[in-house]
């Protein structure tokens, strides 16, 4: 029997129970349920999780489906001896390929994106250290990708730096997929609703969604509301998440606003964001690869934000998507006014996020990661 080895940042651990996020979980099934033969998940043991991230939930081991040891990784995945390991691109996990295990390395943000986010908020007089310090993480980083045996990329920012130079010493092909949770029949579903949205009399649903938290720019979203009311815009802004910055946006939001807060990915967020949104407003300050961004357009729901590297291939290359080069409340509330008054432009972005919904929904996106696990596997 083959076996996969999924290594996780942590696992939670308190009474006897591990904690692990809705997506997380489900993106373990999706790996269990195609892969001919085991598949165990570790990582090091970790206390709760309390930075607000969204679906926590506490499972007794042997309730999960899987099995999920929490440890020292190294000496884990050593004792397990699996037929491949799947592995986040992150300095912390190169040890693992000194073990000589084949790897698929699954690679998200380059160091070099999260300097570009971290710079704004840093003293000046720390930035060349920070910027020493990114450019010798990106270079293992990279050395980590030749090292691997095959390598997978979440989004087009990491297939810009990383896809290439796999390509050249890798003798299994890279893929490139999006990484949601978003299934097909949802999205199926979302094109038959999408209809004629040119009623220019009702109300701009507009929706913000995930964590309460600066990376995520929700006091973008509630400025740009604000905005839109002194404009005399009729709209609604539908919060949904909670995090840090909550009690913050709630004494800045103005009348249009309302809070959701956290609520079940399936079937509550699908459902109202298909039922209650016409266009999600995602304005991140970093360009890591939200899944959210998928999520969203394949409800059939478009988005705006501001351009960053993620954000930026879905707008160029998927067109379902607008993107700021200002990043202010004012910025995203010029293109919400103007798409207000265009309706049809809106459904055409719904029915493009719909289309490459279609190409990269969950079932698809899992197929094809099992599909180069298995070939890594076989040699």
């Amino acid at each position: 029997m083959e076996h996969l080895v999924v290594v996780l940042p942590s696992v939670p651990v308190a009474g006897g129970k591990v904690q692990l996020a809705d997506k997380t979980l489900t993106g373990l099934r999706g790996f269990v349920d195609r892969w001919p033969g085991q598949v165990t998940a570790v990582g090091p043991a970790a206390d709760a999780d309390i930075a607000g991230n969204l679906g926590l939930q506490w499972y007794a081991p042997d309730a999960l489906g899987l099995d999920v040891l929490h440890g020292n990784t190294v000496e884990l995945v050593s004792h397990l001896k699996p037929d491949v390991l799947h592995l986040s691109l992150a300095v912390r996990e190169r040890p693992l390929l000194d073990l000589g295990v084949p790897t698929v390395m699954f690679a998200e943000n380059p160091a070099l994106e999260r300097l570009r986010y971290a710079l704004p908020g840093s003293r000046l007089v720390n930035r060349p250290r920070m910027m020493a310090g990114a450019v010798r993480q990106e270079l293992v980083q990279r050395d980590m990708v030749k090292r691997a045996s095959a390598l997978a990329c979440n989004g087009w920012n990491a297939w810009r730096w990383y896809g290439r130079p796999a390509r050249r010493v890798h003798e299994h092909e890279p893929i490139l997929v999006f990484d949601s949770r978003l299934p097909l029949h949802r999205v199926e579903q979302a094109r038959e609703r999408i209809d004629d949205a040119s009623d220019r009399a009702a109300p701009l649903r507009l929706g913000f969604s995930g964590r309460l938290h600066p990376a995520k720019g929700p006091n973008h979203a509630v400025a740009a509301s604000r905005e839109l009311d002194a404009r005399g815009v009729r709209h609604t802004l539908t919060i949904f998440g909670t995090g840090p910055m909550e009690a913050e946006l709630r004494r800045q939001a103005g009348p249009s606003v309302q809070f959701a807060g956290e609520v079940a990915f399936d079937p509550v967020w699908m459902d109202r964001v298909a039922d209650e949104v016409d266009l999600m407003v995602l304005p991140h300050t970093q360009g890591d690869p939200s899944g959210t961004y998928l999520e969203s357009a394949g409800m059939g729901v478009p988005i705006l934000g501001f351009r960053n590297a993620a954000l930026n291939g879905f707008a160029r290359e998927a067109k379902f998507a607008w993107v700021t080069d200002e990043r202010s409340g004012t910025a995203l509330a010029d293109v919400a006014e103007r798409l207000s008054r265009d309706r049809p432009e809106i459904r055409r972005a719904a029915l493009a996020g719909v289309t490459f919904a279609q190409e990269h929904a969950f079932e698809k996106a899992f197929d094809a990661r099992v599909r180069q696990l298995v070939r890594v596997a076989e040699g």
